[in-house]
């Protein structure tokens, strides 16, 4: 997935790519459904950052796509996720800075959606999220 990353004014600050895939931590009696998520955030004229995340999905599943798409319930919204669960302590992702002025730097980050509309009979679903990323002397947020 490629996404145009716009900071707290919203003007575009950043390019970024998604990877996600399965995680082997999954588990739908212990820890839920887990992606790992991998990501490339370039801001141009700054650098790149690799970010390794882990996401459980499974209440974004539970309360919100299951009752309303495959059970015909209404929708609860708007609704707020933080799925990040690591890999690192404390329910962060694990930042690396690869260029620039990010290089050889580590941090964390945590991600937040806004699920604003989820409407089943349109199949669509309206959100907005954010990427939060913390190094050391800089905090850098993007949506």
């Amino acid at each position: 997935m490629g996404l145009v990353l716009a900071d707290e004014s919203g003007q575009p600050a950043a390019i970024a790519s998604r990877l996600m895939a399965p995680s082997p931590s999954t588990d739908l009696l212990l820890t839920g459904v887990v992606l790992t998520d991998y990501w490339l955030v370039t801001l141009p004229g700054k650098g790149t950052l690799f970010v390794h995340s882990d996401s459980n999905v499974w209440p974004f599943l539970k309360e919100t796509f299951l009752p309303v798409w495959l059970f015909d319930r209404p929708w609860r919204g708007p609704a707020e996720y933080r799925p990040t669960v690591g890999p690192n302590a404390g329910s962060t992702a694990s930042v690396l800075g690869v260029t620039g002025v990010f290089e050889g730097k580590s941090g964390s980050a945590v991600e937040r959606y806004d699920v604003t509309a989820f409407g089943p009979a349109e199949h669509s679903a309206a959100a907005i999220g954010e990427l939060f990323l913390h190094l050391p002397d800089q905090q850098v947020a993007q949506q």
